[in-house]
Order: structure tokens, then sequence, then C-alpha cells
């Protein structure tokens, strides 16, 4: 590649295949993200289920979820809650998800 340009290199071959992954249609990470919400809002004195923090947080772009979440519990959350969600997010990823049922390995 020395001597060739970073465009050029990605487009001599072109992909034998493209995936679309939306949320749920290889593995469930939205279901994962809300089961990780509900725990640690737990520990903060508050139960709210997986099921109204996802329905909550549907198509909410990242930079309000915070605001919301505190709506639906009724607290304030700690400076970096969204951020330990995120770790935990991706040790569970890490240690491995099913995949969703239906799909199949090629």
């Amino acid at each position: 590649m020395i001597g060739t340009s970073l465009s050029h290199a990605i487009t001599a071959v072109p992909p034998k295949l493209i995936i679309f992954d939306f949320d749920g249609t290889l593995v469930e990470t939205e279901t994962l993200v809300a089961q990780i919400i509900s725990s640690k809002l737990a520990e903060l004195g508050r139960t709210v289920s997986p099921a109204d923090i996802a329905a909550t947080l549907a198509g909410v772009p990242r930079a309000q979820e915070a605001t919301l979440l505190e709506a639906l519990a009724t607290v304030s959350l700690p400076e970096r809650f969204m951020e330990e969600v995120d770790v935990e997010w991706r040790k569970a990823i890490l240690a491995g998800l099913a995949p969703t049922a239906g799909t199949v390995d090629a």
C-alpha cells in the first residue's frame, strides 16, 4: 500500500458482502443496555423496568438519554452514569452475546 491512497485501497477490491445490522437483527443490544441501566438505577434506589427504559430511549439521540432517564427515574444521575453503562455494555459484549433467534450462521 506504499504510495497508494487510502481511498484507492478501499475501492480497489469491491466488498463481497455488506451487512446492515439494525438492533435485534443479529444480536439484541438494546435490551442489554436497558437491563444494565435498570440495574444501575436500582443501585441508586430506583426501580425502573428494562422495558420502560427501552421504550423511553428508543430512537433518542445519545445526548438526550441522561435527561430522559432522570425524568423517568425521578433521580439525578451521577456525572459519569452513562459512561459506566457503556463500560458494563462493552464487558457484556466481550463476554459474548447470543444471536437473535432465527439468525443463521454463514
